[in-house]
């Protein structure tokens, strides 16, 4: 039997509006099946945040993730959306849900509004100045709106990511680190992993310029975060506590301890730390053959283990290498490819 040419002409034009239709319906699938994101100003409100939003001259918006306190709505929706954003890619990585926390878009917190996040299941809290840090940035002309890709708010996610690993695991160590109980390699891959593009292609450059002058894995598990300081590691220790410690008589909620950088030397450092956290999560995500790893590194350390130790119980599992001399060959050739890229 012959097919007419009006049927041939015809087929090519069908199979593309079935192809085309099967396409949108699988997109708006996937869309309809993407947990929207919940911000709501008026909803059930507990009396501790009620207390909370009338201290602090502001209004308590409802997430997914938990409270945001604000007095500018458009920036705590943007906060809402990074939050969200972070949380997904932190428990993708990580594999472990986090607790619900509080998010305040101001520099510090006081004693009387810490004492009130119990009573309505806040496990943490961070204090983020998202609306000075915007207002500041539009007023010097560095930006027009707060989802601006260069505006200093890009580093919420970081900085939720370090509250994301201390929520999400018991840690068992003393808290001598730079911001946390965890190793500050592990610290700062958890804050590190939530940075957006913009601020993932200046670490990787960052780490290009170190002109093959990179860390070893033996110094990057084990080296501390480069404060500016040129007290020795026991006096940083100390001084930490010390500032730990008027943190809690202030009230102040955060457990990160910054100490401010204007020394070019330093920045370099800092830079070098960054860079190569950056890289060797590219190494940890290319040579690892199943997800969990950043999850079993985490129980391991937390439960009081070194990377060492973990890497000879566990690497093997993850298709890495048991020994550490043996994966630090690996990184070695890994990370002397990037300098050619």
């Amino acid at each position: 039997m012959k097919t007419s040419k009006r049927l041939q002409k015809q087929t090519p034009y069908r199979f593309l509006s079935i192809f085309f239709l099967f396409v949108f319906i699988l997109k708006s699938y996937y869309l309809s099946s993407q947990e929207k994101i919940v911000f709501e100003s008026e909803f059930d409100k507990p009396t501790a945040l009620l207390k909370i939003e009338k201290l602090m001259d502001s209004k308590a918006y409802l997430t997914n993730n938990g409270y945001i306190i604000s007095s500018n709505k458009d920036v705590a929706y943007f906060m809402a959306k990074e939050w969200d954003k972070a949380t997904k890619n932190f428990e993708n990585h990580f594999q472990t849900k986090i607790p619900k926390g509080i998010v305040f878009d101001i520099q510090n917190v006081n004693i009387e509004i810490l004492s009130s996040l119990s009573q309505i299941g806040i496990s943490w809290n961070l204090p983020w100045p998202a609306t000075m840090i915007y207002e500041s940035e539009k007023s010097q002309g560095k930006i027009s709106q707060i989802s601006d890709e260069h505006s200093e708010n890009n580093a919420l996610g970081h900085e939720l990511g370090h509250r994301f690993l201390m929520a999400a695991f018991n840690w068992k160590l003393p808290n001598d680190g730079y911001g946390s109980p965890a190793p500050d390699w592990l610290d700062e891959t958890a804050a590190v992993l939530n940075e957006n593009d913009f601020i993932t292609k200046n670490r990787r450059e960052a780490f290009r310029k170190l002109d093959e002058d990179f860390n070893s894995i033996f110094e990057i598990v084990s080296k501390a975060h480069p404060v500016p300081s040129k007290m020795s590691q026991d006096e940083i220790n100390k001084r930490i506590r010390e500032i730990r410690a008027e943190m809690a008589k202030s009230g102040s909620g955060t457990k990160a301890v910054k100490l401010n950088i204007n020394n070019e030397d330093y920045s370099k450092k800092i830079d070098k730390f960054y860079g190569t956290i950056r890289v060797f999560i590219d190494f940890l995500d290319k040579y690892t053959s199943k997800d969990g790893v950043y999850e079993s590194i985490a129980k391991g350390l937390s439960e009081g283990n070194d990377f060492e130790s973990w890497l000879n119980d566990y690497g093997a599992i993850y298709g890495l290498p048991s020994s550490m001399e043996q994966l630090n060959k690996l990184w070695i050739k890994f990370a002397k490819k990037r300098f050619n890229q």
